[in-house]
This record gives structure tokens, sequence and C-alpha cells, in this order.
């Protein structure tokens, strides 16, 4: 009976912070220099050159006011090290916009260098889930964003799904699709481990 209380207990304790999470404005965390993330990533059928590709495992670091990217405890830049910053801060290309909120929207319009044209996305708090990481469950935002890019060849669909914690301050799980199901490029980001300073 005591553990068939305690479970029930656990079940409502999680349901009552989902709630509250869906109820309370998450404003951006503040990074202590040290904070530590290590990300999963995966990336097909992209056109990129393999420097500039998210593949294997990466340690994201915030020091000094700046978040380093390194692979295989080598300093790496470009396309990579942007996308695995931007999934703790907010950039111009606004996947996060604080504070995040169940219902709120935005768009964010960048200029892509490489492919010389802007490119816009709708984005939207979609709701309230749960995810394990390392272990643990976290309460996060899901935004889920959708846009439309056009290039002399026709015109393609995008669509970008992110999880944000507020308790690992990043985002925990990111699914990007450039043709939504057809041929184009697919990244997947995850979360693997967050170590606070």
């Amino acid at each position: 009976m005591k553990k068939i209380l305690a479970l029930f207990l656990g079940l409502f304790l999680a349901t009552l912070s989902s709630s509250a999470l869906a109820n309370e404005p998450g404003d951006q965390p503040v990074l202590s220099g040290g904070d530590l993330w290590e990300f999963r990533t995966n990336t097909r059928n992209s056109l990129s050159s393999t420097t500039n590709r998210l593949d294997g495992e990466y340690t994201v670091t915030y020091r000094g006011g700046n978040i380093e990217v390194t692979q295989d405890d080598t300093a790496i830049g470009g396309n990579a090290a942007e996308e695995l910053q931007r999934m703790i801060l907010p950039d111009e290309r606004q996947y996060l916009k604080f504070p995040l909120a169940v219902g709120n929207k935005w768009t964010g319009k960048y200029y892509h260098d490489r492919r010389s044209g802007w490119r816009s996305m709708d984005y939207a708090v979609t709701g309230i889930e749960d995810i394990a990481i390392d272990g643990k469950i976290l309460h996060t935002f899901k935004i889920e964003g959708k846009g439309t890019v056009s290039v002399p060849s026709g015109s393609y669909d995008q669509t970008r799904t992110i999880w944000y914690s507020l308790e690992t301050k990043s985002a925990v799980k990111f699914l990007y699709d450039s043709a939504v199901g057809s041929v184009g490029a697919k990244v997947e980001i995850e979360l693997v481990k967050y170590m606070a300073k």
C-alpha cells in the first residue's frame, strides 16, 4: 500500500510541476563560468562539407562569457559550432525567444550567408513534455518551427522541433528536417549530460 501511495504521489507531483511550468514563463537562465554540456549529434543527407556537419559527440563549455565547442578535445568553429551554441543561447536565427511560455509565437528571420538569401521560420511553444536525460526526467518547453525556403530550383519546407529545459539551461533535444520527409538534410542533436559549475 505504501508503494502505491508513493507512486501516486510521485505522479501527482510530476503532473503538478508540469502544470506549473506551463503557467509560469521561463526566463532565460543565467550561465555560470564552467557550465558544461555534452551533446550527441547525427546529420543525414546534408550537402555541407564534413567540416561543417554535426556528427558524433561534442562538449560545449561556457567560459569567460563565451561558449566553446570541442570534439575529441579539439576546438571547432564554423556552422557546426554555431548550431551547438544555439542550443544554449539565442542568436540571429531565434530558435529561442525568452521568456518561454506555452502559446508564445514568434518569427525568426535571418540572412543565410552560404545560400545568399533570407530565411524565416515561424515558431510556437506548443506544450510541455517530460524527457529523460542522463537518468533524470526533465520538464521541457516544446518549440515547433515551420518555414518554406525558395531557391532558383523551387521551394521546400523546413521544420525544427526543440525541447528546452530551464534546468539544464539548454535545448535537450533538437530535430531539423529541411525537406520534411523527402530528400533533404536531417539533423538530430541530443543532450547527453549537463554539469553545472
